[in-house]
């Protein structure tokens, strides 16, 4: 799960994402 979780990180911030507010968006969207 933990190398998941960074090589997701590394793709936000390649791309020029906040891997927080993205994780924080992907998180409130499940939820709903």
């Amino acid at each position: 799960m933990a190398c998941r979780l960074y090589s997701l990180m590394l793709s936000c911030r390649q791309n020029g994402v906040d891997p927080e507010a993205y994780l924080r968006d992907v998180l409130m969207a499940v939820g709903t």
